[in-house]
């Protein structure tokens, strides 16, 4: 008998999905799902000790958008790049873990704009993104909306294993939704 593991990141996508398909009395459900793709550096670097650690954000965009309501589900395929303050970000943090809180500026293929409030929890190697859109001009995305996502982290070089080579740079993919049933 074949056993189907479901990373968290494919569960929250197809939690909401299943949120945003849902109709409602109150307000059309809204919602986006996109990959998450980036980079970091990390100064001075992860270890196996706890301690403060610059961390600079770059290249971060999320890919393969799908965004609608209840009217038009999944009928618009963007792209988008984002800014995240503050850059760097300052935190504790070892290989066993630590949590970043920023602002992420979403500047959307269409010309529209999102801000949401984010926070991540969790390990080198993989962190899980919450929050909640503060602002935004596109209309699958509204203030108050929640923002959820996981992402995987790898080195850049396999020599980084922060037992003898602290982790100093590493590249993330993983996916991020946002979204309210109503």
């Amino acid at each position: 008998m074949k056993r189907r593991v479901v990373s968290p990141a494919t569960a929250v996508i197809l939690t909401l999905i299943a949120l945003v398909s849902i109709p409602s009395a109150q307000a059309a459900p809204r919602g986006a799902a996109c990959t998450l793709t980036g980079s970091a550096t990390i100064s001075p670097g992860l270890t196996q000790t706890a301690k403060s650690q610059s961390i600079r954000l770059s290249g971060v965009s999320l890919k393969n958008c799908r965004s609608g309501g209840a009217t038009a589900p999944n009928t618009k395929v963007t792209t988008a790049t984002i800014t995240t303050s503050p850059n760097p970000v300052t935190t504790k943090a070892s290989c066993a873990s630590g949590n970043l809180a920023l602002s992420a500026t979403i500047s959307w293929s269409t010309g529209q704009t999102t801000t949401a409030t984010v926070t991540t929890k969790g390990v080198t190697a993989n962190q899980t993104i919450t929050g909640k859109v503060t602002s935004s001009t596109n209309p699958a995305l509204a203030a108050g909306d929640t923002v959820a996502g996981d992402v995987a982290f790898k080195p850049t070089t396999t020599a980084q294993n922060c037992a003898k080579v602290p982790v100093t740079a590493v590249t993330f993919t993983g996916a991020l939704v946002s979204g309210s049933p109503n």
